[in-house]
Formats: C-alpha cells, sequence, structure tokens
C-alpha cells in the first residue's frame, strides 16, 4: 500500500491485490486506502461486485463512465384526453402483482440484456440493462491520459468483491492495468479467496511485475464463535491449555517431536494434556503433526492465555527451535526472530532479526527485510549506550537500501538522513561509515535525480563535511555530480567533481579516491573530443582502483561509463561486444543496476544496428530489474526502458504500443524526467504522428523542443530528424 502510495505521487501507478478468506479484513484495508488516497488528493471511484449483476455485462465498471452513450427510448406522454387514468381516480390495487411487468423474460441472460416494456398503473414504461453503455476499454484510457495531460493529479479504482465481477468488467479492469504504470492511476482489486471464480483473477495477475500481492491468510472468527472458544479453552486442565497455547504460537501446527522438546514433557504427560484437547476438538491428530483444526483459532487462541504468560511461552517456544535448529534455514531463522521478539525486544531478538535482513535481502526478497529491519530499530535502545549509535546507524543505512528498492523512496530518504546524524552524534569512526554508504551509491544512482533526493545529497554532504567525514562527503558528491549531468547541468557537475577530486587527493588511492576520478569523467562525457579522452583516462584510472581494492560492482558501475563513453564516440561495435562481456560478470555480483543499463545498452545499440532477437530477450530482461528494483520516475533506467521499448515497437509496426510509452514520457513533469530522455521521447513521438498523419499534434510537439532545456539536450542527428519533419509539415526550421 505505502510503495502504491508513492508511485502515484510520482506519477506512476500499479495494480495492488488484496487477497484473503472472508471475515479477514480486507474490507477495512481498502477502507483505509481510500481514506490516504482522499487525503492525497486523489479522485476515488469506488466499485462493487455482485453475483447479482454477473451475468450482465460490464455491469461493474459502467459507473466509471461519466456519461452513457446509449440514449434512452423516448416513452411518449401519455395524451390526457385519451388516458381515462388521468381522468379517474385510481382504484385500489387487488395484489400487488400489478406492479410486475406483463411478460417474464425467459432467462437470466434476457433479463440483464434487453429492454423491457411492462406497465405501471396502466402506463407504459421502459427499462434498459445496467451496463448497456457498452464501454470500450482503449477509450477510456485514452480518456483517463487526456485527463491526466490537462491537469488531473491521480486516480484510483478501488473494487471491493472483484470475484463478483462479470467477465467483461474483468477484461476492463485486466486492460488498464496492463497500462497503469504509465500513468498515475491506481487499481485496488478486493478478491475473496474462497470464491471459485478468483482463480480467473490469479491465472492473469500472477508472476506481473507490476501487481502487488496482499494475502491474507487467515480470517477472524465471528464474535460468538470466539466466546465459545474462550469458554472451551477455560475449560480444560492448566497442561492442556499450555499444549493448545504452544499449538497456536506455532502457527497452529506442530510436529509432536517439537512439542515435546517446547513443553518439556514426557511422551506419557504429553499425552495426558492432549487427550482433553482433542475431547474438546480443539486440537487434531494428523500423522506425527498436532494441529488446531480451525484455522480461524489460531488468532484467537494466544490472546486468551495472558500477555505475560504469553511472553514467557514466546520465549520458551524460541529457545527450543533454537536447540533443534543448530543450522537454522531461513524459514525457521525468521521464526527464531518473531519469536525473541514477541518475548522480548532485545540483543537476541536482534541477532536473528539481522541475519534474516541479510538473507532476504540477497534473495531480493525486500518487503520481508524492510519488516523486519523496522523491528530491529526497536531493539537497538537494550543495547549498551556505546554501542547504540553505532547499531542504529548501521541498521538505518542498511534499511535505506532496501526502502529504496520497495518503491519506498521518502521513506528511504528519511532513512539515510537519521542514519547519517546518528553516526555524526555517536562520532563514529569514518571509515565505518563510509563502508556502510558505499554500497549505497549503486541503488542511490539507480534512483536518479529525484529533486527531493538531490537535495538531500547536498545537505548531507556539507553535514559530513563539518564532522569531518570527508570520504563519505566524496561519495556523496560523486552521486551529485551524476545527478547534475543527468539534468544537462554540465558547468555545476565539474564544479561538484573538482571539489570532489580536490578533497580525494590527501586521502591516497582507494575506492573513495576511485570514485571521484571517476566523477571527473562523468562530467566531461558531453564535452568536446579532447574533453572525452580525458573523461576515458580518468574512468579507466578509478576501474583500476577499484578493481585492486575489490570492490567489483563500483568497478562495473564505473566500466559501464566507460562503455557509455565508447557509444558517445561512435564505436558502437565494440560497446556492444564490452557490454554482451559484462553481462555475466554482473550477474555474478548480483549488481542489478549495472545489469539494467547493460541490457538497456544492448537493445539501443541492436535497434540502431540489425535488430534480431536479442532485442526482445535484453528488453525483457531490464523490465523484470525494474520491477524488481521497483524504480519509479525520474529513474533513467526505468524512463529509457519505456523509451527503448517505444522504438522498439515503432521498428515491428505495433504503432499504439509505442504512441502509449512516448506519451507517457512527453507527460511527465519536467521535474521527473531528464531533460534528454524527454527531448528524445518529443522529437521521436512527432515523427510518429507526423508520419500517422495527424500533423497538428507533430507541430505541437516540435514546438516543445523549442524550450530552452529541451533544445540544449537536443543531439546534433535529432535536429536534423526535426528540421526534416518541420520541412515536410510546412513548418519554419528552428532558430
Amino acid at each position: 500500500m505505502l510503495r502504491a502510495l508513492t508511485g502515484l505521487a510520482d506519477g506512476s501507478g500499479r495494480t495492488l491485490v488484496v487477497a484473503g478468506p472472508p471475515t479477514s479484513g480486507k474490507s477495512r484495508l481498502l477502507a483505509d486506502m481510500r481514506a490516504r488516497l482522499e487525503a492525497t488528493g486523489c479522485e476515488v471511484h469506488q466499485l462493487h461486485g455482485t453475483y447479482r449483476d454477473r451475468d450482465t455485462p460490464l455491469a461493474l465498471v459502467a459507473p466509471l463512465e461519466s456519461r452513457s452513450p446509449v440514449v434512452e427510448e423516448s416513452v411518449p406522454s401519455p395524451d390526457p384526453e385519451s388516458d381515462s387514468l388521468s381522468q379517474e381516480v385510481v382504484p385500489p390495487l387487488a395484489s400487488p402483482l400489478a406492479f410486475l411487468p406483463e411478460e417474464a423474460p425467459a432467462g437470466r441472460r434476457s433479463r440483464g440484456g434487453e429492454r423491457r416494456k411492462g406497465t405501471i398503473l396502466g402506463q407504459t414504461y421502459v427499462t434498459r440493462p445496467r451496463a448497456a453503455a457498452a464501454l470500450d476499454a482503449t477509450s477510456y484510457w485514452h480518456e483517463l491520459t487526456a485527463r491526466f495531460r490537462s491537469g488531473a493529479r491521480s486516480c484510483a479504482i478501488l473494487v471491493d468483491d472483484a470475484t463478483f465481477a462479470d467477465a467483461e468488467s474483468r477484461e476492463f479492469l485486466l486492460h488498464l492495468s496492463e497500462r497503469a504504470r504509465l500513468r498515475p492511476l491506481l487499481i485496488v482489486l478486493v478478491l475473496d479467496a474462497a470464491v471459485p471464480a478468483f482463480r480467473s483473477w490469479e491465472e492473469r495477475l500472477l508472476g506481473r511485475g507490476d501487481v502487488d500481492w496482499v494475502r491474507i491468510q487467515r480470517g477472524r472468527p465471528d464474535p460468538r464463535e470466539a466466546h465459545r472458544l474462550k469458554e472451551m479453552f477455560e475449560k480444560l486442565p492448566a497442561s492442556a491449555r499450555r499444549v493448545v497455547g504452544y499449538t497456536a504460537l506455532m502457527d497452529g501446527s506442530v510436529s509432536e517431536v517439537g512439542l515435546s522438546r517446547i513443553t518439556r514433557m514426557s511422551w506419557p504427560k504429553l499425552a495426558d494434556a492432549l487427550l482433553p484437547a482433542t475431547e474438546a476438538g480443539l486440537l487434531k491428530l494428523e500423522g506425527d503433526r498436532v494441529v488446531i483444526p480451525h484455522t480461524d483459532w489460531i488468532d484467537v487462541v494466544p490472546e486468551l492465555l495472558g500477555e505475560h504468560l504469553r511472553s514467557e511461552m514466546h520465549r520458551e517456544v524460541a529457545e527450543a527451535l533454537a536447540a533443534l535448529n543448530p543450522e537454522p534455514s531461513l524459514q525457521r531463522r525468521l521464526e527464531l526472530a518473531d519469536h525473541f521478539y514477541r518475548w522480548y525486544r532485545g540483543p537476541m531478538a536482534l541477532r536473528y532479526l539481522l541475519e534474516t535482513a541479510e538473507l532476504t535481502e540477497r534473495l531480493h526478497a525486500y518487503d520481508t527485510a524492510e519488516e523486519v529491519l523496522a523491528k530491529a530499530l526497536h531493539c537497538v535502545p537494550s543495547l549498551p549506550a556505546v554501542d547504540r549509535s553505532e547499531a542504529e546507524a548501521e541498521i538505518r543505512l542498511f534499511r535505506t537500501r532496501v526502502l529504496v528498492v520497495t518503491g519506498r523512496l521518502p521513506e528511504a530518504e528519511r532513512e539515510l538522513r537519521e542514519g547519517v546524524t546518528a553516526a555524526v552524534h555517536g562520532k563514529l569512526a569514518s571509515e565505518r561509515v563510509e563502508e556502510w554508504v558505499e554500497v549505497l551509491v549503486p541503488i542511490l544512482r539507480a534512483v536518479g535525480p529525484r529533486p527531493s533526493l538531490h537535495t538531500e545529497l547536498v545537505e548531507l554532504a556539507d553535514r559530513c563535511h563539518d564532522a569531518g567525514y570527508l570520504s563519505v562527503e566524496i561519495l556523496f558528491q560523486y552521486l551529485i555530480v551524476e545527478f547534475e549531468v543527468e539534468r544537462l547541468r554540465t558547468q555545476k557537475g565539474r564544479v561538484e567533481a573538482e571539489r570532489a577530486g580536490t578533497l580525494a587527493k590527501p586521502i591516497g588511492p582507494g575506492p573513495v579516491q576511485a570514485l571521484a576520478m571517476a566523477a571527473v569523467g562523468v562530467s566531461r562525457l558531453d564535452g568536446n573530443p579532447f574533453e572525452r579522452e580525458l573523461a576515458g583516462k580518468f574512468l579507466r584510472s578509478a576501474s583500476t582502483m577499484l578493481r585492486n581494492a575489490r570492490r567489483y560492482p563500483l568497478e562495473q558501475q564505473v566500466e559501464e561509463i566507460a562503455v557509455r563513453l565508447l557509444e558517445l564516440q561512435g564505436e558502437r561495435a565494440p560497446a556492444l561486444r564490452a557490454r554482451e562481456r559484462a553481462i555475466p560478470v554482473v550477474v555474478r555480483t548480483r549488481a542489478l543496476p549495472i545489469e539494467l543499463n547493460h541490457q538497456l545498452g544492448i537493445a539501443t545499440l541492436l535497434l540502431e544496428g540489425n535488430p534480431d532477437a536479442r532485442i526482445d530477450a535484453a528488453l525483457k530482461r531490464a523490465r523484470e530489474i525494474t520491477e524488481l528494483l521497483h524504480l519509479l520516475p525520474p529513474s533513467p533506467g526505468l524512463l529509457r526502458l519505456w523509451l527503448t521499448e517505444g522504438r522498439h515497437f515503432a521498428v515491428t509496426q505495433r504503432l499504439d504500443g509505442a504512441r502509449e510509452l512516448w506519451s507517457a514520457l512527453v507527460d511527465l513533469p519536467a521535474a521527473l524526467a531528464p531533460p534528454r530522455i524527454r527531448a528524445e521521447a518529443i522529437l521521436r513521438l512527432a515523427i510518429l504522428e507526423a508520419g500517422d498523419g495527424r500533423e497538428e499534434a507533430a507541430r505541437g510537439l516540435l514546438v516543445r523542443l523549442s524550450e530552452p532545456e529541451l533544445a540544449r539536450a537536443m543531439r546534433p542527428e535529432w535536429s536534423e530528424w526535426a528540421d526534416q519533419v518541420r520541412s515536410r509539415l510546412g513548418t519554419p526550421a528552428a532558430a
């Protein structure tokens, strides 16, 4: 939910699915989501699916349409002279059946799909099906994009009981969901997992990277059922109550061996404790496992134990599991961390939480890692005072990286600020802070020149300078240079790069000095041939330093910049070979942001040469990475993906797809689209519109290229293309 709200704020939408059994709290989540959306000024449409209209085409989404293209049949008003009812008093009805139509329809479909005539009090009336206005998904999408273009902020479609929607409504919503990422459109679907129709949605949505799932495993029992459960539980002997409680804390299923170890009971004593619980129906034996028969009871039983007893039982469960699993798996680590955390937010819980966070982050389970790290922060106050600042700073900077790749950028910026602040207040060693910030460089670079992040980096660089953290300041300076160059503020980028280089001189060879040299190289990429040659020397030296220091992800990052320099110098064949050779290396080092740049570079170079099947593979992998990292505008990787996919669509004559992608780039606010990407999208869209006979649209786009920022972003060959289009349209060439 937080990721979806962040995306809307940055002009990017998603599809969110809330699935669970009845009475599991799905509607409460939807109400919370609606309140949050309305607080931000989002336009919200809430729809309700019901069994009643499942055979009426588009019955669910018909309320989305503001106007109906179907004109009602006009029913002439009764003639006073010929209508006896206007002259006489209506006699009392003999039966309410007189209100019903004269002829009943043959079946449900005829009731929902045909106009019907009947009489009420002798007057003819005409009805139409609720969804006679057959909404066209493509037309509706175009209307939405036009509204966003005219200044509408964002839109959300919330569907309660979407499993009860008719097939046409489902296809309509799926069509919109496939394009929601291109505009600030959020679609939230509440699905009842117990209904067979759930499968139809799951088959179409499962596996899509732009769809988030909120799965609620268990529902809450009816209050009367909870009261009955309480009475049954309180009638059990104390030993039986503890056994039932331990089973509930183990998620409702535990082996007899594990239960014996947790309860520290011998087999005869355990059997005596199980007997009353099984006779009451609170427990059931299935093979060698003890289970709670009704999943709804699993969350209720711990509440019956009392807070103090429940806390102690969590400790006993955790200690028993730790003894049974000297080398726990990831799942067991999650359980251990949870039980120790629920017992006491102390060092033992912190140990397992951090181990779990590292493992889940490596497996790209970023949402789980973020939840674990949030719990770890609550354990920091239990540490000795001398260790708190270091632990807090490390956890916050770790969580910054995880929050970035969960698409929650405002929270990541706050956590970055808090982490550096904790380090400064704790007067930690500069080397420790440098180590934590260094791993943030690639992922923060992938975020792109987000205005708020750029401002945060400048402030943090100044704070680190005042605190004497020069090496950390240089790392921030490198990112600032990247963002300045991305915004085409070349002169500002060169000033910042020179500052980084000056600060790095006394530090000596190493990763920090290498990044300072890389910053100087990046600031010279758009210069004259001499400056580009100088940039190549700086980049080669930086790469060598990083290789010697065994900072392989950063080395690959600098190597990718060097390949970009080859492309700018027109050496496309060597650049393509270098990118293809780099793919196995970045995969081994798990450098996803760098792999994304290589995949997009391969696709771009192939499009400019002889397109082949490798383009599809490169774009598919790039799309997977952008979804895995949850990139949002103005991420250069995400926007270049849209631009490159649009080019591929245009080459393969899928013009509507190209138009959608390029229009999304054109419509982004200037603060969320780097000038060069925006200028190329406008130009390519103008060429497409001119070739498709939409001359007025093409002229309007070409006028936008005269804006100072976009004019500076135009490459020489692009200016030639623009002049050719202007000539064809009879428009004067740009000055």
